[in-house]
């Protein structure tokens, strides 16, 4: 008697080691994927990140020639005004460069 039960306590153990064993073993591969989706998760959120800032970068250098070239056709208007600009066709091309800027610029707003 004494024998069976002692061979029902080492079958009960080994069973007992090996379903606990696979048990580890799956949480263990299971954390493991865990930090791999969390590692592309970081690295998509930080691509992400990159290309917006590039793109308000591009924006806001778009913005500032816009109003460079949009205060130089002002700055030209005005010396035509005062009768200052020598030439006419020089002051036109810096009114024509604004209209393209003030154009830029309300295309950007919108989009």
């Amino acid at each position: 008697m004494r024998d069976a039960l002692e061979a029902n306590r080492a079958v009960s153990q080994s069973a007992f080691e090996e379903a606990f064993g696979f048990g580890n073993d799956a949480l263990r591969f299971g954390n493991d994927a865990l930090n791999f989706g969390s590692d592309i998760v970081g690295q998509a959120s930080d691509t992400i990140r990159e290309a917006v800032t590039q793109s308000l970068d591009s924006v806001e250098n778009q913005q500032y020639w816009a109003g460079q070239a949009i205060t130089q056709a002002l700055g030209t208007v005005k010396s035509i005004g005062t009768g200052g600009a020598s030439d006419n066709a020089e002051s036109m091309k810096w009114v024509g460069l604004a209209a393209v800027g003030l154009g830029a610029v309300v295309m950007l707003s919108r989009g």
